[in-house]
């Protein structure tokens, strides 16, 4: 399973590779100036708190209001109730820290689809 993995925070970065490792995912980092990469993902995971103003405004809108191809996760302390609330409607995994629990949830749908 691959997953993307925006942020700009080493730290973060470095315990998501522990998270990936652990479960046996490919962790691929992407940072603000990947954002129109256009490469495929399994799974997508957004630091927003290290993201900056203008592409974690663009990254919530995204999220919020449009369906995903892919599993996503978002972690930040800086999100409103109403934004969780959004987001999870579209069913975004929001928490406030990376948790090695978000690849658990980003990997139950690739793990339940026949090979």
């Amino acid at each position: 399973m691959r997953i993307a993995y925006w942020s700009t925070d080493l730290v973060n970065l470095d315990l998501a590779r522990n998270y990936a490792d652990e479960r046996a995912f490919t962790l691929c980092p992407m940072f603000p100036r990947d954002r129109d990469v256009e490469e495929t993902f399994d799974a997508a995971i957004y630091d927003l708190d290290f993201l900056g103003p203008e592409l974690r405004h663009t990254i919530l809108a995204d999220l919020s209001f449009v369906p995903q191809p892919h599993p996503v996760a978002v972690h930040s302390f800086n999100l409103e109730e109403f934004e969780i609330a959004l987001l999870r409607k579209q069913g975004v995994a929001v928490r406030r820290r990376l948790e090695s629990e978000l690849f658990e949830v980003l990997g139950r749908p690739a793990l339940a689809q026949p090979a």
